[in-house]
C-alpha cells in the first residue's frame, strides 16, 4: 500500500465488525499501514489523517469552538463527538488488529494510546504522561496539531490532558513546531 494513500476518505461513521480485517475495514487498512512504522513516522502519518479529517468534517466554527473551549450549538457539538467517536474507533480497531504490547515506550506511544477506546491502553498511556514533565509533553504535542485537536474533541471537560493539548495547538499554528524525529525524542523506536 502506497504510504502517500490518504486513508480518510474511507473512515465510515461507525466500523462494523463484520469489516474486521476485510481490505475495505478502515481500522484494517490503517493498522497495514502503520504497522511497520517507527512510532515517529506513525505519528506524523496518522497527525496527518486526524487533522485533514477534522477539516474535512467540521466547520470552521466548529473546530474553532474545540480549539477555544466555546459552547457549540446541538448540531456542532454532535458534529465534533461523532468525529471524535469515529476517528477513535478506527484508531482503536488498528491497535487491536495489531495487538502490541500495552507497554508505554515512547511519548508519541502515550498520546496515541491515550486517544483508544480500550482502558488495556489508555490507562497505562495517563499514567505515563501524568508522570511526565508538562514542558516536555507540550513540545512534543506541539508538533502534533491533529493530535492536539483531536484530544481537545474527545475530552470535553478540562483535564490536564485537554490544557495541554490546547496550548500546544496554539504553538503548532503560531509556527512554533520543529519536525519529528527519533533525535527529539531518545525514546523513540
Amino acid at each position: 500500500m502506497d504510504q502517500s494513500e490518504d486513508l480518510t476518505a474511507f473512515w465510515p461513521v461507525t466500523t462494523p465488525n463484520s469489516a474486521q480485517g476485510s481490505s475495505s475495514d478502515p481500522a484494517h487498512l490503517l493498522s497495514l499501514k502503520i504497522e511497520y512504522l517507527t512510532w515517529p513516522d506513525r505519528v506524523r502519518e496518522l497527525d496527518r489523517m486526524f487533522w485533514s479529517d477534522a477539516n474535512q468534517r467540521l466547520s470552521h466554527e466548529e473546530i474553532t469552538a474545540v480549539i477555544n473551549r466555546q459552547a457549540l450549538p446541538a448540531e456542532g457539538a454532535l458534529a465534533v463527538d461523532a468525529y471524535a467517536r469515529q476517528v477513535k474507533q478506527v484508531l482503536t480497531g488498528a491497535f487491536v488488529q495489531l495487538n502490541e504490547p500495552q507497554t508505554v515506550g515512547t511519548v508519541w506511544q502515550a498520546f496515541t494510546w491515550l486517544l483508544l477506546d480500550r482502558e488495556r491502553e489508555r490507562l497505562p498511556a495517563l499514567a505515563w504522561l501524568r508522570a511526565a514533565d508538562p514542558l516536555v509533553l507540550r513540545d512534543h504535542l506541539a508538533m502534533l496539531p491533529g493530535y492536539a485537536f483531536l484530544i481537545l474533541a474527545a475530552m470535553p471537560t478540562d483535564s490536564v490532558e485537554a490544557f495541554l493539548a490546547r496550548d500546544a495547538f496554539w504553538d503548532a499554528m503560531l509556527g512554533a513546531t520543529r519536525e519529528i524525529s527519533s533525535e527529539s525524542d531518545p525514546t523513540a523506536d
